[in-house]
């Protein structure tokens, strides 16, 4: 059996005229689920949406990949927002 890789998903809100409603989207970049295929693993995108199937997941994956994803608000960890410029 192989083992079941869980990655980490994003989400994104697309519009699409088809729709009444943006479509929320959960997704992972192609590369986790394909390097995780190649290594001989079962890749599974685990949504953000309910916080309480988190042990569930936890309970049937074998390994996780923390792919990351929109930054986490510094107020949540008691800083300050801070501008950056990058330059080129």
């Amino acid at each position: 059996m192989l083992p079941l890789i869980g990655i980490t998903g994003n989400t994104a809100y697309q519009e699409n005229a088809a729709f009444p409603e943006p479509l929320h989207i959960n997704y992972s970049p192609r590369d986790f689920s394909k390097a995780i295929t190649e290594a001989g693993g079962l890749p599974v995108i685990i949504p953000i949406n309910n916080p309480d199937l988190i042990k569930k997941y936890a309970e049937v994956i074998d390994g996780l990949v923390l792919a990351g994803g929109q930054d986490v608000s510094p107020h949540l960890y008691g800083a300050e927002k801070r501008e950056v410029c990058f330059a080129r």
